[in-house]
């Protein structure tokens, strides 16, 4: 789908996309005719012995357990650079890629916290099916016809899930090799289909292989681990490239500016387009 072009790519994507969200959506509505307020209000007496359940109530495990949980669910945020390296196929990237980052990850949270909300509030957190857990409590809760239509909802999300995880990398070995960083030769477009079709098929096979001898869980630390340092990367690049020389004579200029707070400053609160001496200290130094 992807060697054919990016239209059909994103035909694909919004059909299967709509069957995802109408099926996210009859997950959250259903389950709120299901909901118990005291599955938030567990003690620790209610909680099974000799397991590693946490101490009950709405924060089991404490911010330690949130914070390595975070880390783990990363992955299903990352997908929101896809959209940063379509700027060559955008009709208005400076308009339109803010606006569609802004959205999908607006979107995406609600539609997990929703999700995250109903599913705990039906069911005790720690008796959970973690490889497939709203068909299992929907099954719990006597709705069993509910779990075919997740399971369309799941097949969907992974359809749509695969394509758009594999929609940057061809895109990103195409930048490369035009820049002479990799083999010309994955920078050959299609005559017909105009796709970079030899990085496409790459990106696919190398996939593949690291589905093949790899576990679930552990490509998803590698990816959110990997990510989480590519971001922080690419922010610390961002502002030492602000105050980067310009050529071997000139910096880039720097202006004082009066009547701004410290915290102005150092955020750029005011969303000012040239940078000021206190900021550049940070960057500098």
């Amino acid at each position: 789908m992807l060697v054919i072009g990016v239209k059909e790519s994103t035909r694909f994507n919004t059909i299967f996309t709509g069957v995802n969200i109408l099926v996210i959506i009859f997950c959250v509505v259903v389950g709120l005719f299901n909901v118990d307020i005291q599955n938030w209000k567990l003690t620790i007496d209610q909680l099974p012995e000799n397991e590693n359940v946490g101490d009950g109530g709405f924060f089991p495990f404490g911010f330690k357990g949130m914070i390595s949980g975070a880390a783990t669910c990363f992955y299903s945020y990352v997908g929101f650079d896809t959209i940063a390296t379509t700027g060559e196929e955008v009709v208005n990237p400076q308009r339109d890629i803010p606006i569609s980052i802004i959205l999908a990850l607006t979107i995406v949270s609600l539609a997990y916290c929703m999700v995250s909300i109903v599913q705990t509030m039906m069911w005790p957190y720690w008796d959970q099916n973690q490889k497939a857990p709203l068909p299992y409590v929907f099954e719990k809760i006597g709705l069993s016809y509910a779990k075919y239509v997740i399971t369309v909802g799941a097949l969907a999300g992974l359809s749509t899930s695969l394509l758009g995880s594999m929609f940057p990398l061809p895109r990103i070995l195409y930048a490369m090799s035009s820049d002479g960083l990799l083999f010309r030769s994955f920078a050959n477009i299609h005559p017909r289909f105009k796709t970079p079709v030899l990085a496409t098929i790459v990106s696919g096979l190398f996939s593949a292989l690291m589905a093949t001898f790899f576990d679930v869980d552990q490509l998803a630390e590698m990816m959110s681990i990997g990510t989480l340092l590519a971001y922080s990367l690419v922010a610390i690049s961002i502002i030492i490239l602000r105050y980067k020389k310009v050529d071997d004579e000139h910096d880039t200029p720097i202006y004082t500016i009066k009547n701004d707070s410290f915290v102005s400053k150092v955020f750029n609160c005011r969303s000012r387009s040239i940078p000021n001496k206190f900021s550049s200290v940070f960057s500098l130094y």
